[in-house]
């Protein structure tokens, strides 16, 4: 992943920059329309201290046990500052670990026996030594506290990934539910309503090799109340949950889906989410635009 510095390109240069090489477009923040333009907007206008907390893998932990119970957070094993701090010897045989800093940062272990204890230690080590913030410049992750956490990794039974279930809220109103699946031979992105109907569309961005149907979990309304509480009030907000064995894990809250330069398959989808968020008054001035 290429990074545009902020210390090297001003934050707007930046961002019309980076949007531009993902998109192709050119990027509108005097009057940003589309969903990509407005999470442009809110990265450098709408800097809420409660993003920094909420968007933290480590940090976020007792909130949600606060909202809804920790019987909805995945079961922690450890968290550390440092890599010298990980036992590697009495870890479980599977386990995930992931930087709490950034997205996308996870390393995942089905068989210890298979496992390249160095591979993930140059791995931790280079994203502790990482500011997220400066691939994409979303505001909330600049001066996160890097830590690692391992929690247990939960799997279906034939040891697949669970679906992913990421339930957009715009304004505080949940308006699409986007369902990640086929991680393993090639990841799909298939999207609901909050009445589970089909949405045509997909993300361009992605393979979208496996094209199945998803069924309707049967706790789609529960599933629904508890990311109603757990979200903030601000203008977007992703709440992504598993199921397992029938019960409701939490995964994380996300302010700044795909860094706002997701494609979209009709393209004009972009703008029907962009219409649903009201931007809000801006809460920062940006020094040297």
């Amino acid at each position: 992943m290429d990074i545009f510095t902020p210390k090297a390109l001003r934050p707007r240069r930046s961002l019309e920059r980076r949007f531009r090489l993902r998109t192709g477009k050119s990027l509108n923040l005097e009057q940003p329309k589309t969903l990509g333009e407005k999470i442009q907007w809110l990265k450098l206008y709408y800097h809420n201290p409660v993003l920094t907390e909420l968007a933290d893998k480590y940090t976020v932990r007792p909130h949600v046990a606060d909202k809804i119970g920790e019987e909805h957070l995945i079961p922690l094993i450890g968290a550390y500052e440092s890599v010298s701090e990980i036992n590697f010897e009495t870890l479980p045989e599977k386990f995930i670990l992931k930087a709490t800093h950034g997205c996308g940062w996870n390393i995942i272990c089905k068989d210890k026996q298979c496992f390249d204890i160095e591979d993930a230690k140059q791995k931790l080590t280079k994203w502790l030594n990482t500011n997220f913030y400066d691939f994409e410049l979303e505001w909330q992750y600049k001066d996160m506290k890097p830590r690692i956490v391992c929690e247990t990794l939960l799997e279906r039974p034939d040891g697949k990934d669970l679906y992913d279930y990421k339930i957009f809220f715009f304004n505080g109103i949940p308006k699409f539910i986007q369902v990640m699946v086929g991680r393993e031979t090639g990841l799909t992105a298939l999207f609901f309503n909050a009445d589970w109907k089909k949405i045509p569309v997909f993300r361009a961005d992605l393979s979208n090799k496996t094209l199945v149907d998803v069924p309707k979990p049967e706790q789609l309304d529960k599933m629904l109340a508890l990311a109603s509480r757990l979200a903030p009030d601000v203008p977007l907000v992703r709440v992504d949950f598993y199921i397992h064995e029938k019960r409701i894990y939490f995964g994380e809250l996300t302010f700044t889906p795909n860094g706002g330069t997701a494609r979209w398959n009709p393209e004009q989808y972009d703008q029907i989410f962009g219409d649903m968020i009201v931007l809000p008054e801006k809460t920062c001035t940006v020094e040297n635009p």
